[in-house]
């Protein structure tokens, strides 16, 4: 519920709550910076003349730790968007129905794109020319043709494209996040996932079924060291329709 206040005498409260329990000491750096921030709020306040609870989980950099730099190494490969299909096991049948089930072949398995690349490098490592075939498939068995090691070789170039294009878009991710923040603005994760989607879009060639998923979104915040907090704080009336309007979909950027 909305109330109209006067700093000075949220001031005079504050003092007489603290004025019998405690004695003033030597100014600390840390009583300096709440302080400044205490008085931005206050301020903020009495310009708009009304003020407003809020309290939700909030998206911020966790301070006490330290970034991890292990997720950095491998980001590059590892950020595919595309939807995996999940392994979907037969149903048991009830008792009363019985199946022939024929053993079946299993199929061969799609090798890494770091094995790709490992043969595709190993064929062209000749002094004279690509390496013969037999050669190519004593060290790497799951090389079946020249065909193939052709194949291989146009995916890796698209995947290093495509690397590119993440990377763009995790890098103005963490802008939009930081500007948001410098602004005292609340993040959820569905913010991240629609400027995500808008970034990918703003590229010349956007990837194709981009959809910021869970796995994805869960990565890039641990690499960025983002947790989920829940805060609870005073706001002007104002900041409150700023955050209306920033939840309506408007982007957050350096300079507007």
């Amino acid at each position: 519920m909305a109330e109209v206040i006067n700093p000075l005498n949220v001031l005079r409260l504050m003092r007489s709550k603290f004025l019998d329990t405690l004695s003033l000491s030597e100014t600390t750096v840390e009583e300096i910076d709440l302080a400044e921030k205490l008085t931005a709020i206050l301020k903020s306040c009495a310009e708009d003349g009304k003020y407003d609870w809020e309290v939700e989980d909030d998206l911020v950099f966790d301070d006490d730790n330290e970034r991890n730099e292990e997720t950095v190494e491998g980001f590059e490969e590892s950020s595919s968007d595309s939807e995996r299909d999940e392994d979907i096991s037969p149903t048991s049948p009830s008792s009363s129905t019985s199946y022939d089930v024929s053993p079946m072949k299993k199929p061969r398995s799609e090798p890494s794109m770091l094995q790709k690349k490992k043969g595709v490098d190993f064929w062209k490592s000749g002094k004279k020319g690509n390496l013969r075939l037999e050669t190519v498939r004593h060290n790497f068995r799951f090389v079946t043709s020249r065909t193939q090691l052709h194949r291989y070789e146009r995916q890796i170039i698209e995947s290093g494209a495509l690397n590119e294009k993440y990377k763009s878009i995790r890098e103005a991710l963490l802008t939009c996040f930081k500007t948001a923040k410098e602004n005292n603005l609340v993040v959820h994760d569905r913010d991240l996932r629609r400027w995500a989607i808008e970034e990918n879009n703003q590229l010349d060639t956007p990837i194709t079924n981009f959809k910021c998923t869970p796995p994805w979104l869960w990565k890039w915040k641990k690499h960025n060291n983002i947790v989920s907090r829940k805060v609870t704080r005073v706001v002007s009336k104002k900041h409150s329709l700023e955050q209306q309007c920033f939840r309506k979909g408007q982007r957050v950027r350096d300079g507007g």
